[in-house]
C-alpha cells in the first residue's frame, strides 16, 4: 500500500495532504456467506479442521458473479470433498432416472428420413451460437431460419455451419441504417445435397423461399419456408 500526497496553497500557505487508500472491508465464514451474491470476493480456503466438509468449496466459490471478481487464497485440493449420498444420487439420476422427452428428437429418427427444421431465430446474428450448438437442429438435412435480420454487410463466413453449404439468404431491404430489418429468411442444406432450383419472394409483411433439393441417398424434395408478419392481411 502506498500513500497518496497532494500539495496545495491556501491563503499564502502551502499544505500537503497525505492519504492512505483504504476502503471498508468485512470478512465472514463460508457458512455464513451462503445466499450472498458478491461482485468481488477474496476466498481463503485454508482450514485447520481435521475432517473434510463436503461441498464447502462450492459454497465459497459460487458467491461471486464472475471469475474476474474472484481471488482464491490457500487452495488445498486435497480438502475438497463430496458427500457419498450425493455421489449415489448422481449415479441414480444418470442410470435409472434419465429424462424421457415428450417428443422424439430428430437425432433419434432414422437417418433414412429427409429431415427439415424451421426455426424463428429472432435475429440470427444474436443467436447463431445457440443454433450451431443445438444437436436437434444440426441433425436436419435442411434448416430454415425466419427473422434472420441479416444485412448486406454480414459475411456468409460468419454464419457457417460445419456440414452445411453456405447459407442461401433472402435479406429484407434495410430502410433504416441505424437498425437491422425485422425479417429475413435463411436456408441451409447439407453438403451431400444439391440445390437444384430456388424461387424467392419478399415484401415487408410476407416472404418465402421455395427450393428443390436433391439428396444423393434420399431423392428429390421441394422445401417451402414461409414467413408472414403479424400485420399481414
Amino acid at each position: 500500500m502506498f500513500d497518496i500526497k497532494r500539495s496545495f496553497t491556501y491563503k499564502y500557505k502551502t499544505f500537503e495532504r497525505i492519504q492512505f487508500p483504504l476502503r471498508p472491508a468485512a470478512a465472514k465464514t463460508i457458512h455464513k456467506s451462503q445466499g450472498d451474491t458478491l461482485h468481488e470476493v477474496v476466498v481463503s480456503l485454508k482450514s485447520k479442521r481435521k475432517g473434510k466438509i463436503p461441498h464447502i468449496h462450492y459454497v465459497a466459490l459460487s458467491r461471486v458473479t464472475s471469475l474476474t471478481g474472484l481471488q482464491i487464497l490457500d487452495l488445498n485440493q486435497e480438502a475438497i470433498a463430496v458427500a457419498e449420498c450425493v455421489r449415489q444420487e448422481l449415479h441414480r439420476l444418470r442410470t435409472d432416472a434419465t429424462l424421457q422427452l415428450c417428443f422424439k428428437p430428430l437425432y433419434n429418427s432414422s437417418s433414412s428420413y429427409f429431415k427439415v427444421v424451421f426455426n424463428n431465430s429472432r435475429s440470427l446474428h444474436a443467436h447463431f451460437n445457440d443454433l450451431k450448438s443445438d444437436p436437434n437442429i444440426l441433425d436436419a438435412d435442411v434448416i430454415g431460419i425466419a427473422e434472420s435480420r441479416l444485412i448486406s454487410t454480414d459475411e456468409n463466413d460468419d454464419f457457417y455451419i460445419p456440414g452445411f453449404e453456405p447459407p442461401v439468404r433472402l435479406d429484407q431491404k434495410q430502410t433504416n441504417f441505424n437498425t437491422r430489418p425485422p425479417h429475413g429468411l435463411v436456408l441451409y442444406y447439407r453438403t451431400d445435397c444439391i440445390l437444384h432450383n430456388t424461387f424467392t419472394y419478399s415484401t415487408p409483411t410476407l416472404e418465402f423461399v421455395i427450393a428443390d433439393i436433391i439428396s444423393s441417398s434420399k431423392g428429390l424434395f421441394q422445401v417451402v419456408f414461409v414467413y408472414k408478419a403479424p400485420n399481414c392481411n
